[in-house]
């Protein structure tokens, strides 16, 4: 009896370490993933951080706002696949909410594909995070209306482009929500 509770208590104390342990490995250092990228090249990396096993760890550092990782998302797209893109530019979206002032300068910024395709990042890609149109519609107006909001709190002059194409990039889509029958 006496050794199956020193039994249980060691397996608790075990287990409970390993429950520490694993929530730290959680916490992703942007310097890792550069240093992989760096080591193992585009594809791998995308395909072990942005679209793998620890995507949701990635796509919340960039929503998060931190410069250095909404860098690091628009490097990675050039190596992404649909999916994958659709991620990192609703990252992008949330870290516009988050921290518009260095997001704003990658508004028509030129992505090249590794294929050899290129395209911008325009209005419809970074301005907002990805907002289902299966939502309700008070809640398609509330995900606007916090990007508005944060967009209009830039007042850099060197920004005034981007911002005002943001914001009117918003309103129509305020314009449009706010046609839509109320779910």
């Amino acid at each position: 009896m006496v050794s199956a509770l020193r039994f249980a208590a060691l397996v608790s104390v075990v287990c409970a370490g390993l429950a520490c342990h694993a929530a730290a490995d959680t916490r992703l250092q942007l310097q890792e993933v550069e240093a992989f990228l760096a080591r193992e090249g585009g594809k791998a990396t995308l395909e072990k951080y942005f679209c793998g096993e620890y995507e949701n760890a990635t796509i919340a550092a960039i929503s998060s706002g931190s410069p250095r990782w909404a860098a690091l998302a628009v490097k990675m797209l050039k190596y992404s696949d649909a999916g994958c893109t659709t991620s990192l530019l609703a990252s992008l979206g949330k870290a516009m909410q988050q921290n518009p002032v260095k997001t704003l300068p990658y508004l028509g910024t030129e992505v090249a594909k590794e294929q050899g395709t290129t395209w911008m990042l325009d209005t419809s890609m970074i301005c907002l995070p990805f907002i289902s149109d299966e939502l309700p519609v008070a809640e398609q107006l509330r995900q606007l209306r916090a990007s508005k909001e944060a967009i209009s709190r830039v007042r850099d002059s060197k920004l005034a482009e981007q911002r005002k194409a943001c914001l009117d990039f918003i309103d129509q889509c305020e314009r449009r929500a706010n046609e839509k029958p109320s779910k």
